[in-house]
């Protein structure tokens, strides 16, 4: 069965927390910005600027592409799509 594009979404936003966040000890660390507990992965990315350069997005992909398949690439890509600067950029870079 394949997963859900809300769950593809949400593990795609708590990679990028993962990346970044200095050992984190539970979820809701993880979702933390400045003593604020945002509900969704997407909005602690947000808070901690993690969305604003496609660099980030970049890296995921190609990170991703070592252990996923193509239509979970794909679907990785179009969820991003929502918060790309220059999708073209990226697609031509990964």
């Amino acid at each position: 069965m394949a997963p859900c594009s809300r769950d593809i979404e949400d593990g795609y936003y708590l990679r990028i927390l993962l990346n970044v966040v200095p050992s984190p000890r539970c979820f809701e660390e993880l979702r933390t910005v400045n003593g604020v507990l945002y509900k969704e992965w997407k909005d602690a990315c947000e808070a901690l600027c993690l969305l604003n350069n496609d660099q980030k997005y970049i890296d995921d992909l190609k990170r991703t592409s070592f252990w996923s398949s193509g239509w979970y690439l794909c679907q990785l890509f179009i969820i991003m799509l929502d918060s790309l600067i220059g999708p073209e950029n990226v697609w031509a870079a990964t």
